[in-house]
């Protein structure tokens, strides 16, 4: 959805149907593969094939033709999960922008608005009548819990819609074999990677591994910060002792600084 992290008016103005419109072309884009690659297999590869040729150049024709033919096959496939990696994308974000949208029609019946930034809002003009009511604080409470409510779930609505955008955005990475950098600085001098004829069409597959690296991130930041505070807990055990052996203030001092 675009360089950083989708904001709300992002999810609730982007024109979804330019991944159709990309899928389309990526299909036909396969198709073109598919057939110049039947072409070329036809007129140029069964040269090499139809023993009207022989000798080592027949061998390192053969070769080639072989590779470039291979070029052809893996393109159909790369374009071929491309197309399918888009069409998932515009079916998935379809429903979480639609319960981005649902949720803001309903936080607008709970008589909220909804600003740009996705934030409820009352209006607390409408219960200033009841100022003079003892209950007029708990009024006012119960509205502010709303709109905290509401603000809440729609931000969670569109955390979800970033969270799909991540995985496609490494789905689509992949399966047009794009590296890292790298990788990247070799294709801008001629020696890029080839088409990808293991690109998977599947949002699922990518999805798993996405999740299995947030959880590994998690796992270690929650190791590191076990292991700081284990650390924290020895410095201040060795502090505490040193303090009540000795009474010197610029010991302690320097000892001291191992806690920070």
């Amino acid at each position: 959805m675009g360089a950083g992290n989708p904001t709300y008016q992002d999810v609730v103005t982007i024109d979804l149907g330019v991944l159709i419109t990309a899928a389309k072309d990526w299909d036909d884009m396969a198709h073109t593969f598919d057939d110049l690659g039947r072409l070329y297999g036809t007129k140029v590869e069964s040269i090499a094939n139809d023993g009207s040729w022989a000798g080592v150049s027949r061998g390192v024709a053969y070769t080639r033709f072989t590779g470039t033919r291979k070029q052809f096959t893996d393109a159909h496939t790369e374009a071929h999960a491309i197309a399918s990696l888009l069409r998932s994308a515009h079916e998935r974000f379809a429903q979480l922008i639609g319960h981005v949208k649902n949720l803001v029609e309903q936080a607008v019946k709970d008589e909220m608005t909804v600003n740009g930034s996705g934030e409820a809002v009352y209006d607390f003009r409408k219960i200033t009548p009841l100022r003079h009511d003892p209950d007029y604080p708990k009024y006012v409470t119960q509205a502010k819990d709303a709109e905290a409510a509401w603000t809440k779930k729609i931000k969670d609505a569109v955390r979800a819609v970033d969270d799909e955008d991540q995985v496609v955005s490494r789905a689509l990475r992949e399966a047009a074999g794009v590296g890292g950098f790298l990788e990247q600085m070799l294709e801008n001098l001629g020696q890029g990677q080839d088409f990808n004829g293991a690109a998977v069409g599947d949002l699922t597959t990518y999805e798993k591994e996405v999740k299995k690296e947030e959880a590994e991130q998690r796992a270690e930041a929650e190791r590191k910060k076990k292991h700081d505070g284990t650390v924290k807990a020895i410095c201040h055990g060795i502090v505490k002792d040193f303090r009540s052996l000795t009474g010197s203030p610029v010991l302690i001092w320097a000892v001291s600084s191992l806690e920070r």
